[in-house]
């Protein structure tokens, strides 16, 4: 038996918006980079748990090559995610690209959306990852 590997949200996911709850959380980066509007339907303070695709692509290999036996039960490994807030995610981008791009995220908030991004962990701490 294998072992698998369960993922926070990814941050900055490649190609466009969808209607993903979680989509807007690479939009606020990808879009204003691009000169585009993005939309947050979230607040501004909502703890929000990350991986960026490198870091998954690297859990996926190093899992794939775990043996097993050394895994212990349960042979389901949560990787780590640093916890972000769109806030600090939108000082990253000012800082990083500027006024203009960082101005370029609007906020609607959608209370499906954040609650149910809410309901996800907004902190994730694995030792065995």
């Amino acid at each position: 038996m294998g072992v698998l590997c369960d993922s926070p949200t990814v941050a900055l996911r490649l190609g466009p918006p969808n209607a993903d709850n979680s989509s807007f959380i690479s939009s606020i980066i990808r879009e204003p980079v691009a000169g585009q509007t993005a939309i947050c339907p979230v607040s501004i303070d909502l703890p929000i748990a990350l991986i960026s695709l490198q870091k998954l692509a690297e859990a996926i290999v190093a899992v794939d090559d775990a043996r097993s036996e050394g895994i212990g039960w349960p042979r389901t490994i949560t990787m780590p995610a640093v916890q972000a807030t769109v806030k600090t995610m939108l000082a990253a981008l000012r800082e990083q690209q500027g006024d203009e791009t960082a101005d370029r995220v609007h906020f609607e908030r959608n209370e499906k959306i954040e609650s149910t991004v809410k309901s996800w962990p907004a902190s994730i701490q694995s030792a065995r990852a």
